[in-house]
């Protein structure tokens, strides 16, 4: 049972009543939600190529990276 049936019930005269910060705080999250799975894709950022003076292999950095937002 969700707390809101549960005053429904105990209370059913009851008006529910909503602030503005939870409203926007609810509508942002579901706009993020809603791009988030309307536009699940990877995006690859190229990083600057920085010279490394005496660097190996392992110490240099990749092409790209890759940013997943899940």
């Amino acid at each position: 049972m969700s707390y809101r049936n549960a005053i429904k019930e105990a209370h059913p005269d009851t008006i529910q009543v909503s602030d503005r910060f939870h409203l926007l705080k609810n509508l942002a999250q579901y706009c993020k939600d809603y791009i988030m799975k309307t536009l699940n894709q990877k995006v690859s950022v190229p990083l600057p190529s920085i010279p490394m003076k005496n660097a190996d292999k392992a110490d240099t950095m990749k092409d790209s990276a890759i940013i997943n937002y899940r």
